[in-house]
């Protein structure tokens, strides 16, 4: 009887679609948009960038504690980019006053596909590059003896 009822559920775990996440992880629009997000812009400079690829896009302030936080921008129905920011003194009701942090930081929410990806830029550490560093071939090793170079 187990095995009866064993093969019946795996016969409708095969009937389940399943499907794999379709297309990029970031909007090419988008995409071409980020590189040319700057640390020190104001909310407006981003919400124009913005606007190039996503006309409707709205700001508001995200989570803030003290001085920094995140500022919220509404792409679309589905997507919501969050950035990190800083202010000088208080922030004001609408956020208008936030500059993009230097410390950069962004998540994309994309409601359609319930992902959330995140973006930090920062230095490599010491383990970060010896795992970046090329595989030592027999093209790049030094042949010569320690007492030729």
């Amino acid at each position: 009887m187990k095995a009866v009822l064993l093969c019946l559920f795996v016969c409708i775990l095969a009937l389940v679609p399943v499907h794999a996440a379709e297309g990029l992880l970031i909007p090419e629009e988008l995409n071409g948009i980020l590189s040319r997000v700057r640390a020190g812009m104001t909310v407006k400079e981003v919400e124009t960038l913005l606007a190039t690829a996503y006309p409707g896009v709205k700001s508001k302030p995200g989570n803030w504690s003290g001085d920094a936080g995140s500022m919220e921008y509404k792409l679309n129905d589905q997507l919501v980019l969050k950035i990190a920011s800083k202010v000088n003194g208080d922030l004001d009701k609408k956020g208008s006053n936030a500059l993009v942090s230097k410390d950069l930081y962004l998540v994309i929410l994309n409601g359609a596909d319930r992902r959330r990806i995140t973006l930090q830029l920062g230095l490599m550490d010491k383990a970060d590059k010896e795992k970046a560093k090329p595989a030592r071939t027999q093209a790049n090793v030094d042949t010569t003896s320690p007492a030729q170079r």
